[in-house]
């Protein structure tokens, strides 16, 4: 499928940067795909919706942002990518699972200054195919 045909494809999808975190990913992939949204653009939204967020619900006490824009300035696309890429896709990682060189507490205050010395299996995977 060429860019204006995955651009008509997206075409029900409202580019309003107030509802773009509602869409869900596969659309938003799209949009990145059809570069009808930059990954700039979808980190910046994050960071907005989780500064209106957080303090009611309390999900995402450590944040990356500054990374993941000095990512998204890096990224560059597989000439051919496989199914499922994500086209610079911001996902977001509890602190659950371990990321390289971010803290990485498992939820617990024991933990809060302990630094991944690696990725996880699944982080690892979701930046291979492209996600941020």
């Amino acid at each position: 499928m060429d860019t204006a045909s995955r651009a008509a494809a997206c075409s029900d999808a409202q580019l309003d940067e107030s509802t773009l975190h509602i869409m869900d990913a596969h659309k938003v992939v799209g949009l990145l795909r059809s570069r009808l949204v930059s990954p700039r653009q979808l980190i910046d939204i994050v960071e907005r919706r989780i500064a209106e967020t957080e303090a009611q619900v309390h999900a995402t006490p450590i944040t990356c942002f500054d990374r993941a824009r000095a990512v998204a300035a890096k990224l560059a696309h597989l000439a051919d990518p496989p199914a499922g890429y994500l086209y610079g896709l911001p996902v977001l990682i509890k602190d659950t699972v371990a990321v390289e060189g971010l803290r990485f507490t498992e939820g617990s205050t024991i933990h809060a200054s302990r630094i991944a010395e690696e990725s996880e299996a699944v982080v690892r995977r979701i930046e291979a195919m492209g996600g941020i």
